[in-house]
């Protein structure tokens, strides 16, 4: 959220609220999970494959799916 001037800086009513934050690993990254947020207005889905071509056909099937 940078300006004109490359100044980055945000107002703190945009933060959020959660009840945990934890870090996991999941295959050979390691992730941080934000859980029981207080008003959630998105979600996060992680998907892994074992190559390009699954991943791109669990990408089309979720979208189906939404």
């Amino acid at each position: 959220m940078a300006d004109f001037d490359g100044l980055e800086s945000f107002p703190a009513t945009l933060l959020g609220e959660c009840k945990r934050v934890h870090e996991e690993r999941l295959g050979d990254f390691e992730y941080i999970f934000f859980e029981e947020f207080n008003a959630a207005k998105c979600e996060t889905i992680i998907i892994r494959g074992a190559n390009e071509y699954m991943l791109d056909e669990i990408q089309r099937s979720i979208n189906d799916s939404l």
